[in-house]
């Protein structure tokens, strides 16, 4: 059964790239074994309810990750957003709250982009005493995110996908991926062109959902005498 719901027809994708002779698809039609259709029930997301999660070991310091779901999201402002805030040494949180403040020993966001909802979050690590300031300092920088920071991201953003789709396995790659997803033929160019044309104004929407740590769920492991009773 499991082998019929991922190999079916209707839910495989080929991306092609590059100098493609004009009978290669049917030549693949033809020749890659599929199943018939196979038609997956996908039970609806279910409430999200945000939850805390701490688990005491011999550590020294606290591990902590938080995040929150995003049901509406663009995936290319996210993008933008995970690189202004904790995408690289570069990024927002790791030069204020690591290297100016010295709260942490890491910090850094994720983003994780699924079809009908994506995933964001901050992981950091710190002595227990820090950790609320460090939730301090997180909240001070979401709230004071300049023009010229995300003029910043954004060139980051420019150059990473430029330089990693200029390899063409990374490139067909994200053209099947993005498929799979969203059902679009994306263009490289295009994205490109959207991430600069973005402003502040433009990513507010999510910045400020991002900035609701009350939805967030979180998980910490380690020292928890500092932590336990700390709320966001």
């Amino acid at each position: 059964r499991r082998l019929r719901e991922v190999f079916s027809r209707g839910n495989v994708v080929v991306a092609m790239y590059g100098k493609i002779p004009d009978d290669a698809l049917d030549y693949i039609s033809e020749n890659l074994f599929l199943y018939e259709e196979f038609i997956l029930h996908v039970p609806p997301l279910p409430p999200y309810k945000p939850s805390m999660d701490l688990r005491r070991n011999n550590s020294s310091g606290c591990y902590v990750s938080m995040g929150i779901p995003l049901r509406k999201y663009d995936k290319d402002k996210l993008m933008v957003v995970n690189s202004l805030l904790g995408a690289g040494m570069s990024s927002l949180l790791f030069e204020i709250i690591r290297e100016e403040k010295g709260l942490v020993y890491d910090i850094h966001s994720f983003v994780d982009v699924y079809k009908h909802v994506a995933l964001f979050g901050i992981y950091f690590a710190a002595v227990p005493e820090n950790c609320s300031a460090v939730l301090e300092e997180i909240r001070a920088i979401l709230q004071s995110i300049s023009e010229r920071d995300v003029e910043s991201a954004k060139r980051k953003v420019v150059s990473s996908l430029s330089i990693d789709w200029e390899n063409p396995i990374s490139y067909v790659s994200a053209l099947a991926w993005e498929f799979l997803q969203s059902g679009v033929r994306i263009n490289a160019d295009d994205i490109i062109e959207r991430v600069k044309s973005f402003s502040r104004d433009d990513l507010m929407d999510h910045l400020e959902r991002i900035s609701r740590f009350q939805d967030y769920s979180i998980s910490v492991v380690g020292e928890l005498d500092a932590f336990e009773g700390l709320r966001v």
